[in-house]
């Protein structure tokens, strides 16, 4: 028996040594390069050699059949390519600015696409926003906005409820204060929606051309019609006209179903993304002023 400390032949001979891998035949080698003739036994393998010899054609040759490149893919960020619709510059655009409008344009189109011919009232005119745009028309006579203060995306949207102290704190560093008034809806000399949208329209109708006027007072219009069918989701009450007596602190809560539902239905004319931008232009000008305490933004799912 050998003395202790050394192990028979047989036992310690080969003990410590690794076994060496046999490298696979040629034609495993399936991972081949698109820019030269090596070809590997793994992914990585090639990946790395694309990096170090390839670097310049990187981006065409990752995926090599594989489905995918490697890293996270780059989110695709809203309104990329488009103005945002709540900035102050959103109608300062070449297509869009100009003014003064004729306030009226473009409401008896949007009349007869909601109405047609044989509309709910005699004429178009006889409709009450429209009357109150006639109004709005023989008071003002092409006058500046009441203030210099611009307004300014299935769309799926979510609506923040502030609490009064964070209202009034976001509508200050937006550069309008506002005086708080003790006063019932019932009280309000103009704060119906009817009145708010005529204000808005008045207000846009100073700084954008006729033609694109048109496509914004048609949208107004939309909307007042879309918030009456819907009214139901906001108003326990059944009312037959739900603008032309209330205050538009609820109209951001129905943007979803005016934008995927209702514009669809009357096959409006209007690209969802203009639809979109205005529902958001519209609704934070309603937060701005004071009108709402409900503050519209888009969800995004590519998140």
């Amino acid at each position: 028996w050998p003395s202790q400390g050394h192990m028979p032949p047989s036992q310690g001979a080969n003990q410590g040594k690794m076994k060496k891998r046999r490298r696979g035949k040629e034609g495993e080698r399936v991972f081949k390069c698109n820019h030269c003739e090596k070809t590997y036994l793994s992914y990585p393998a090639l990946y790395t050699h694309i990096k170090t010899k390839h670097a310049d054609k990187q981006g065409a040759a990752i995926n090599n059949g594989r489905g995918r490149g490697r890293g996270r893919p780059k989110k695709i960020q809203p309104h990329s390519n488009r103005p945002d619709p709540i900035s102050p510059l959103f109608f300062s655009s070449e297509e869009k600015k100009g003014g003064p409008c004729d306030v009226l344009g473009g409401l008896d189109d949007a009349y007869q696409v909601v109405y047609g011919s044989a509309g709910k009232y005699p004429k178009a005119k006889d409709h009450p926003f429209i009357q109150k745009m006639h109004l709005i028309k023989e008071s003002t006579d092409g006058n500046v906005p009441r203030d210099g203060n611009e307004a300014n995306q299935g769309i799926e949207t979510k609506v923040e409820v502030k609490s009064e102290e964070e209202t009034e704190n976001n509508r200050e560093k937006d550069g309008k204060s506002v005086e708080k008034e003790d006063k019932s809806e019932s009280e309000e000399d103009d704060g119906t929606i009817d009145e708010v949208f005529g204000k808005y329209l008045e207000e846009i109708g100073q700084k954008v051309r006729q033609e694109y006027y048109n496509m914004v007072s048609k949208f107004v219009f939309y909307f007042r019609e879309a918030i009456n069918k819907f009214s139901e989701k906001i108003c326990e009450e059944e009312v037959d006209d739900y603008c032309l007596i209330n205050n538009a602190e609820k109209v951001p809560e129905l943007s979803n179903e005016f934008v995927t539902v209702y514009l669809e239905e009357i096959q409006s004319g209007i690209e969802r993304n203009d639809a979109v931008d205005l529902t958001l232009n519209l609704c934070h000008w309603l937060f701005l002023n004071g009108y709402t305490c409900s503050k519209l933004s888009i969800i995004d799912k590519s998140s």
